[in-house]
């Protein structure tokens, strides 16, 4: 995740706009409870230090770049409300902070694990790609980026008053088949867990998982659905409302559990 600008103090920071990507499985077998992804942010971590997040961060320059028209499937059946730009940053931060990789071959196909690997260290890699970053590393490896995977469902704007804030849009996707979640190995996170929606609130209730509200709202939604296919439809029919809560509606009586040193991000500039 890239940290945006500090704001100045008694003024709000400037928006920056953000994807975030709920990764969704039934069981780890395919047959069991729903499941989502979650990571976990280091303590000293700019933004939301010590939460328990999704994988998302800011949109780059190369995710505006035109040329996304012609590397990505799926792109007629985005959400006007979360464009290109905001579905290509979803793609390279999940493959960033997971190393999933939401990705099809020119026949529609899903990418072979060696596909995935090369892809994987041409993007993160100690020699990373210097140019196109992972739009060149899917074109070498003959793949596309999968943006009709993504179904967004949520959109939330950080409340003013805080040294860092995001305009993000949270998409809903299944876990690609054959690939296994893992933490690269670049510092920005400390480890990850498959969860379901219930037990993942539950210990954000405990405070034994920071969950901010955007979180904790989106996981509330997601614990409705019986299954990976009943979240992805109820989600492309539902209205999606704009979210900007006020700071000073996040309470300790409200957000039960949240230290609010990960708010605030005391630990960052």
């Amino acid at each position: 995740m890239t940290a945006g600008p500090a704001g100045v103090p008694g003024r709000s920071a400037p928006l920056r706009d953000a994807a975030t990507v709920v990764v969704l499985r039934d069981g780890p077998d395919g047959h069991g409870p729903l499941e989502v992804l979650l990571l976990w942010r280091p303590p000293a971590a700019g933004f939301a230090p010590g939460a328990t997040v999704f994988p998302g961060g800011g949109v780059d320059p190369d995710d505006h770049d035109p040329a996304w028209g012609r590397d990505a499937d799926g792109v007629a059946s985005l959400d006007p409300r979360a464009p290109q730009p905001l579905a290509i940053a979803a793609i390279r931060e999940c493959l960033e902070e997971t190393g999933l990789l939401l990705a099809v071959d020119a026949a529609g196909r899903p990418p072979t694990p060696q596909a995935v690997e090369r892809v994987a260290a041409a993007v993160l890699g100690p020699r990373p790609a210097a140019s196109g970053g992972l739009r060149w590393a899917l074109r070498a490896s003959g793949l596309r980026a999968d943006l009709g995977r993504l179904v967004f469902a949520a959109h939330w704007i950080t409340p003013a008053g805080l040294p860092l804030r995001y305009d993000t849009r949270f998409f809903l996707a299944r876990a690609p088949d054959g690939q296994a979640a893992h933490i690269p190995p670049t510092g920005e996170l400390r480890g990850h867990a498959w969860a379901t929606p219930a037990a993942a609130l539950d210990q954000g209730r405990a405070g034994t998982w920071q969950l901010l509200p955007p979180t904790r709202a989106v996981l509330a939604w997601v614990a409705r659905q019986p299954t990976v296919a009943a979240a992805l439809a109820a989600a492309r029919a539902a209205a999606v409302a704009t979210v900007e809560p006020r700071l000073d509606e996040v309470t300790p009586e409200r957000v039960p559990g949240l230290d609010p040193a990960v708010l605030r991000g005391v630990h960052g500039g």
